[in-house]
């Protein structure tokens, strides 16, 4: 594999807009590294808050605004670090692909706009491909609150819980669909030449990310091979498999929120979500 499919990327990905800045794409890598800095200061800002209610003995649950404030902070470096990864694979990717012949497999130009904006084109909707996993997580969900674990309840949605699920999914929908999808499997795909094998090897490490918040994550490797193949089928453009993803997400997080135990400290259940990453400083 060469650097430029795994050093620089990665490297991206860890310190958002290292880059564009290397390879000349100055505004970008301005861009990305202003919001992921602004990201941790709002995270470390919350942290300090955290701290001094836990020290006061009271409990941070789930719907705790710092609580919140911090994963979104820490969620927003990450989605600079997941642009700046993809962006950095797809300008070698360009450039190999008219020198050497190599990712000639990839038919679709993809922008960091293309991305960004993929979760409100509800025409993705239209396909089956779309809209029947979309229903499955929709079932899903109504059933786990129909049929709620013993000791559980429910309680009302509020606007602070929307407009939450609605920022952590789409943070969590772009980035991990560019590291997974985006440039995981077409890592894997050039280098062994086989379409199936690079989309098992992606679900399964899409799963296991996933076992920090889930101990038999096969949901999620499902979806993951399902995603695999929406991304593949539509020339390795990864619009339509960030559509999927990020409502998946606000679907999992809305049906979370309704529900309750009697003692706080649990959280709600959260097998159905996909985030799998978290960044600790």
């Amino acid at each position: 594999m060469a650097s430029s499919d795994l050093t620089l990327p990665l490297i991206s990905f860890l310190f958002p807009g290292t880059g564009q800045i290397i390879t000349g794409q100055y505004e970008y890598g301005v861009v990305y590294s202003t919001i992921a800095i602004s990201g941790l200061v709002v995270s470390t800002s919350e942290a300090a808050r955290i701290r001094h209610i836990t020290d006061d003995k009271d409990t941070v649950t789930t719907k705790n605004n710092s609580l919140r404030k911090y994963q979104l902070g820490l969620q927003t470096y990450q989605t600079m670090g997941g642009f700046s990864l993809f962006q950095s694979f797809r300008t070698s990717v360009k450039i190999r692909q008219e020198s050497g012949g190599q990712y000639v497999f990839i038919k679709n130009e993809e922008t960091p706009l293309d991305i960004a904006s993929a979760p409100f084109k509800l025409s993705f909707l239209q396909k089956t491909s779309t809209w029947i996993p979309i229903s499955l997580g929709v079932a899903l969900n109504l059933w786990i609150l129909h049929h709620p674990d013993k000791g559980w309840g429910r309680t009302a949605l509020t606007a602070n819980d929307a407009g939450f699920a609605a920022a952590f999914s789409w943070n969590a929908g772009t980035h991990e669909e560019a590291v997974f999808r985006g440039w995981m499997m077409p890592v894997f795909r050039e280098n062994w030449m086989n379409d199936h094998w690079s989309n098992l090897a992606q679900a399964s490490t899409f799963a296991a990310a996933h076992l920090s918040t889930n101990d038999f994550p096969i949901i999620q490797f499902f979806l993951g091979l399902h995603l695999g193949c929406v991304t593949q089928s539509n020339g390795w453009s990864i619009g339509e498999s960030v559509f999927i993803h990020t409502w998946w997400d606000i679907i999992a997080f809305l049906g979370a929120y309704q529900l309750k135990k009697d003692n706080p400290d649990h959280a709600p259940p959260a097998k159905l979500m996909l985030p799998p990453l978290t960044l600790s400083f």
